[in-house]
């Protein structure tokens, strides 16, 4: 498992190039929680 968080902030930017419906946000944060296996070389006895 392996969490992910990202926190972006723009300081200079026209309205309509941001983020949101409206381009008009100057923050987004984004979120993520990744489950998966890793198959590797597994011997049995």
């Amino acid at each position: 498992m392996r969490p992910f968080l990202a926190f972006t902030h723009l300081t200079n930017f026209e309205p309509g190039n941001g983020w949101g419906p409206n381009g008009d946000k100057s923050t987004q944060v984004a979120a993520l929680i990744e489950v998966g296996w890793l198959f590797g070389d597994v011997k049995r006895n």
